[in-house]
């Protein structure tokens, strides 16, 4: 089967795309998540008719796949799960990439609940009603990249070069048509966990960052329907009285001096739990 494709792949959206990727977005509140949460619906749209067309009797199962839970879209600005095959894919959504580097969110490397076999970059053009795919890159090579590179973590993000990234999209459909996923290792899960449990994954990441003086995690709570706890600095018969959750306080002062023991992190004063 000859599956050999030019290095510059592109895909046209179609009037539903723009249609399907609105209803998703306007499910989002935030005005900043809902425009990325729109291009994202474009590139999984256009994205999963071009693989239709390639991949022949491989599942493509998007159900999962974090454009269509909004919880996920303020957290993440990936299009996460999407399944073909037996392999995990995410897609990086960009407008163009005049920036000098691609941004992949740590969370979809490392968390089992949204790592991916390959991460795709697809830059959407939505006034030429396009997409191009513009590099490929495996989990593995990523990894061997963040540890040979001494990759440092900047705002919950890895930023790689471009170059790193495999600029022909006929590699993937080979490594989906006849690689084992069990050659690719990913995070995995022993239990499913819901959104609620690995948002400390994300707080962890932003801690001392200017996210937290932002009130980032309000606007989180709020999504989630969420309670916060108070100003942990509070003294703990004030907390008492204003939560029911007696016990909360003691525990998140616990939590910040363990963070501040073990790995040298300072939560900020303005930095609150939630049950």
């Amino acid at each position: 089967m000859d599956i050999t494709l030019p290095t510059r792949e592109l895909f046209w959206l179609e009037p539903e795309d723009f249609e399907q990727a609105k209803t998703i977005s306007d499910k989002i509140n935030d005005e900043a998540h809902q425009e990325q949460s729109y291009r994202n619906g474009l590139a999984l749209f256009g994205f999963e008719r071009w693989l239709q067309e390639r991949v022949n009797q491989l599942p493509i199962i998007t159900d999962n796949c974090s454009v269509y839970q909004p919880e996920y879209a303020n957290l993440i600005d990936t299009v996460c799960n999407l399944k073909v095959g037996e392999f995990n894919l995410c897609i990086i959504v960009t407008e163009n990439l005049q920036e000098p580097g691609v941004k992949i969110p740590i969370a979809a490397v490392e968390l089992p609940e949204l790592a991916a076999h390959f991460y795709i970059v697809i830059e959407v053009k939505k006034d030429q009603e396009q997409g191009i795919i513009r590099g490929v890159l495996r989990h593995d090579e990523l990894v061997n990249y963040r540890e040979s590179a001494n990759l440092t973590q900047g705002n919950r993000n890895y930023n790689l070069p471009l170059s790193l990234f495999d600029q022909q999209p006929n590699h993937l459909l080979h490594y989906l048509h006849w690689l084992d996923s069990q050659e690719i290792t990913i995070p995995v899960a022993d239990t499913k966990r819901s959104v609620q449990e690995i948002l400390p994954f994300f707080a962890e990441t932003a801690i001392n960052t200017a996210e937290w003086l932002r009130g980032e995690m309000d606007q989180l709570a709020s999504c989630l329907s969420w309670q916060l706890l108070p100003d942990y600095t509070f003294s703990k018969s004030l907390m008492r009285r204003i939560s029911p959750v007696s016990d909360e306080p003691d525990r998140y002062r616990a939590i910040a001096k363990e963070l501040r023991r073990q790995k040298g992190l300072i939560v900020p004063a303005h930095a609150r739990g939630s049950y």
